[in-house]
């Protein structure tokens, strides 16, 4: 059976080698901190996936088969409550 992972150890998974501790180490203005995403229009969990699904140069391509919408929420919630 497959053990449901939370959102921060998905991050850990997909996430963490370019945005470590919510930087990002392809462009520091391209952060997961709060203030950096409502620059860029991205509000809610919702815009985060679709970032995710979407991505601009330099970022990777997350599809629903790679990583399912559920486990996308998961780390969308993560970022929101973790960098603030």
């Amino acid at each position: 059976m497959k053990e449901d992972k939370t959102g921060e150890e998905l991050f850990q998974i997909h996430c963490v080698r370019c945005h470590p501790e919510g930087g990002n180490i392809i462009n520091p203005k391209k952060s997961l901190w709060k203030k950096n995403l409502e620059a860029k229009n991205i509000f809610n969990k919702a815009d985060i996936v679709e970032k995710m699904r979407h991505p601009g140069k330099g970022m990777a391509f997350w599809s629903a088969a790679i990583l399912p919408d559920s486990e996308a929420e998961k780390i969308t919630d993560y970022i929101i409550k973790t960098f603030k």
